[in-house]
């Protein structure tokens, strides 16, 4: 097929995607994905052979998503990595590595959330203070871990102590709806004006669960040589804390004790249930590094090549549950 070909047919498909936008001919956001996907597909074969344009899609047929972009092999056969999301209770699913995977957390937001319910009594609408309360525990579950510190200074006198973070303390003088004080910016009365109306908090829960993994930092990236069974040990240890927590709401403080130790500091489970992140807010993208096509790599090569850009990405970017 000629470039002419395609670029009518580009032509095309661009007047009619936009055509069913305006008119949501679109059941749900996955049916429009679907079809940009097999557009791709379709278009695969021309980009590969065009200088500047080495890119395929990555799909998650789990998620049913469309999750990143990457790069082709000089030869087009096939991805030189691959990207892949699941939701937690789809983990069983996930490659069987070698690789590396990140941890994100979601807001926990539903129509309850966020629906304009005004009380019977003072005529306040509930889905603004509820949303607003649910933002301000989602901010807490973000506050950087405590630092231990020790300064010495001339003839050896030594300083000690803990610093807690007051990041979270900082937001809830903010967002909170009784706050004595709240900052005149620009963002913080953009903040004040999206909650006001039902709409637009409707519009702020789905942006937020569109940020990730894009926009949003992981809150842990972590390696192995069997990504799938890795997956699944963290969230067996997941769910047995948040079970004893539910069965004991105290546990949660033996937990915080127990991450202070040598062993405690290397179990990602107790860290993600210290910071009250529920199972269900979960969710993990990985890359599979067996899907290098552009030279032969052992097995070993493929971990170390995984290992080594875990203890970058690790080292850059500083995740706020990884290893204390």
């Amino acid at each position: 097929m000629g470039e002419r070909c395609y670029d009518q047919f580009e032509c095309f498909f661009a007047k009619i995607t936009r055509k069913c936008i305006r008119r949501a001919t679109f059941s749900n956001v996955s049916n429009f994905e679907t079809v940009i996907y097999h557009y791709l597909c379709w278009r695969k074969p021309l980009l590969a052979n065009e200088p500047g344009h080495p890119v395929s899609l990555v799909y998650s047929s789990s998620g049913g998503s469309i999750v990143g972009m990457s790069e082709i092999a000089e030869s087009g056969s096939r991805p030189t990595f691959s990207i892949a999301h699941f939701d937690f209770s789809d983990l069983h699913s996930a490659p069987k590595g070698p690789g590396i995977y990140a941890w994100y957390a979601k807001l926990p937001a539903g129509a309850a959330d966020w629906k304009r319910i005004l009380d019977e009594a003072t005529g306040e609408d509930l889905g603004e203070k509820r949303l607003r309360e649910l933002i301000l525990l989602h901010c807490h579950k973000f506050n950087p871990p405590a630092f231990d510190v020790t300064a010495i200074s001339s003839y050896e006198v030594e300083w000690s102590g803990r610093l807690e973070p007051q990041l979270a303390a900082s937001l809830e003088a903010v967002l909170r709806p009784d706050a004595e004080s709240s900052p005149d910016n620009e963002a913080y009365r953009a903040f004040k004006n999206v909650l006001k109306k039902e709409k637009s908090r409707a519009a702020l829960v789905e942006l937020i669960s569109k940020a990730s993994p894009v926009f949003s930092a992981p809150i842990y990236v972590g390696t192995s040589k069997h990504i799938r069974k890795r997956l699944l040990e963290h969230a067996d240890r997941i769910r047995k804390f948040a079970a004893a927590i539910a069965a004991e709401p105290d546990e949660r403080a033996e937990i915080v004790k127990y991450l202070k130790s040598e062993k405690g500091k290397s179990d990602f489970a107790a860290r993600i249930t210290a910071m009250e992140f529920a199972p269900e807010q979960l969710e993990v993208y990985t890359m599979d590094v067996t899907n290098l096509a552009y030279a032969a790599h052992s097995t070993d090569d493929f971990a170390a090549l995984a290992a080594t850009l875990e203890w970058l990405l690790n080292r850059w970017h500083r995740p706020i549950a990884g290893r204390l």
